[in-house]
């Protein structure tokens, strides 16, 4: 998009249709914690100013040192207003840019904007940042349209341009299940499965369908020209599949309307076939606690990528399933699942005694598959300020991050304790290797403690801390606009530039001066 763009036109014809301080290397290349002579730590900036002045911007990297003051200043920010419209029609729709380079590692820069089709939309960018924006008019059968751009000048009276939905390019097929009846074989229709399109880059995504009858699909899709994997994968109700990809590198194509979609050529379109030695079943599983009685309720999730099953990675592209479930009152649940081994992690209420259990399943050599939940542990210590003196009323966070290596799928379970007159706390937690985050109260002067790498053997069943925080290593300056005036109000985040590890916070002042408290060389 440029400044002599008024409108821009999204229709086929433009389309196409361990423990942790400041993390910093020694002079002999050696690692270490807390400030190295010689190696200044480097932190990366974020900060979000108030909404009036703008989006959350990063203000890149930087060595702190004693004494230095480091001045933030924010890029300045263009402003887009327009409308969307559909065939001539105003609507509402929801825009969303999201920054190409994140902030720090894992902190993407957002921004988003409503169109309204009476007032329209304003969205308010960072200048000079590429973004890919997203454009959904929150309706199942539009497809999502992705651009890039990357604005330095505030621009209005935009219009974006979308097409009517029967003037999409589409993408038709089957989906097919092989039948052997003896040495018959035969292919018959399957319905009630799931087929999306995804486009690489920015070439959005198409809609999505559930198979009919006649095992047929359409998909409505951004662009003509751009290429398209469909992806398949179950429905609540429908046959077991994993998700998978089953064709690649599709085009869509503009579309007749035909009475039955189960007409089109496969040479355009080749049928979607599920190999007959891939077939469901019904599998159970228990849990109870360590004395034998049934837990209900107890959320549990199964989940594989198959990379031990060969005859489901030969049957199907980059396969996963993930499936979730809740035990009744006798801890029961039964699951439809394909052959193979999963990963299950059955997830107690954390107000419970049990802890967290995960284990692996073969579902063909144990149909039957009995969880037994541990007890949790107790995780106690002492916060120590730099002197030795107790920290008391500080918020100890025990944090254990599980990952599902077959969907990348994070979920956290975190255990909160407050320190006493004496710095003692005490936590029940689940065993494994845990993040322990100590906060000392607002007023205190003292940094954020933190380890990341507590491991919490169950056979032991409790675990001692000692947390003894050190003197901070204060970080000062100004937050500043794009035009040199102080910025008040604003937040400003403090990480670790690799790891985008949250090192300490501050806030600006009324004259856009701030401080953060970074953690000094914990030495634990």
């Amino acid at each position: 998009m440029t400044a002599r763009l008024a409108t821009l036109v999204l229709a086929c014809a433009v389309l196409g249709c361990g423990a942790t301080a400041l993390e910093t290397v020694s002079a002999a290349g050696a690692p270490c914690v807390g400030p190295c002579l010689g190696a200044p730590p480097t932190v990366a900036a974020a900060v979000t100013p108030p909404a009036s002045v703008g989006p959350t911007a990063s203000v890149g990297s930087f060595s702190v040192r004693p004494g230095e003051e480091h001045d933030l200043t924010l890029p300045a920010v263009v402003t887009l207003a327009g409308q969307v419209q559909v065939d001539g029609t105003l609507v509402d729709a929801t825009l969303l840019a999201i920054a190409k380079e994140p902030a720090v590692t894992g902190l993407a820069i957002r921004s988003q904007a409503t169109a309204k089709s009476k007032d329209g939309f304003s969205l308010e960018l960072l200048s000079g940042v590429t973004y890919v924006l997203t454009i959904d008019l929150g309706l199942l059968d539009r497809p999502l349209h992705n651009m890039e751009l990357t604005e330095t000048t505030s621009q209005s009276g935009i219009v974006i341009s979308l097409p009517a939905p029967e003037s999409y390019p589409t993408i038709e097929g089957r989906v097919l299940r092989e039948v052997v009846a003896g040495k018959t074989k035969s292919l018959v229709p399957v319905a009630g499965v799931l087929v999306g399109g995804r486009g690489a880059g920015d070439a959005g995504e198409c809609t999505s369908a559930v198979t009919d009858s006649h095992g047929t699909y359409a998909l409505r899709c951004p662009s003509a020209t751009a290429s398209y994997d469909v992806v398949v994968g179950p429905t609540s109700d429908g046959p077991v599949v994993p998700v998978f990809t089953a064709l690649d590198g599709r085009h869509a194509r503009g579309r007749t309307p035909t009475a039955k979609i189960a007409a089109v050529a496969p040479e355009l379109t080749p049928d979607i076939v599920i190999p007959a030695s891939i077939a469901e079943t019904q599998v159970t599983l228990q849990v109870f606690t360590a004395t034998g009685v049934p837990v209900a309720g107890v959320p549990i999730a199964v989940s594989s990528s198959f990379e031990s099953d060969p005859a489901v990675l030969a049957a199907f592209k980059n396969p996963v399933a993930r499936m979730t479930a809740n035990t009744d009152d006798s801890g029961l649940c039964t699951v439809r699942l394909i052959a193979g081994h999963y990963r299950v992690v059955a997830s107690p209420h954390p107000s419970l005694t049990a802890a967290v259990a995960v284990t692996t399943w073969d579902v063909t050599a144990e149909p039957t598959k009995k969880i037994v939940l541990g007890d949790k542990m107790t995780l106690s210590g002492v916060v120590l300020g730099p002197t030795g003196a107790p920290v008391l009323q500080a918020r100890v966070a025990a944090t254990l991050e599980l990952v599902d290596p077959a969907t990348s799928t994070r979920s956290r379970r975190e255990y909160t304790a407050e320190t006493d007159a004496k710095g003692q706390f005490t936590a029940h937690v689940d065993p494994g290797t845990i993040s322990v985050v100590v906060t000392p109260p607002d007023g205190s002067g003292l940094p954020l403690w933190r380890n990341d790498a507590v491991a919490l053997d169950a056979s032991a069943g409790k675990t001692t801390l000692t947390c003894a925080l050190a003197s901070p290593l204060p970080v000062n300056g100004r937050v500043l606009s794009s035009t040199g005036a102080p910025v008040p109000g604003a937040g400003v985040d403090l990480y670790a530039p690799d790891t985008g590890r949250l090192l300490g916070h501050g806030l600006s002042d009324k004259d856009g001066r701030y401080r953060v408290l970074l953690p000094g060389n914990n030495d634990q």
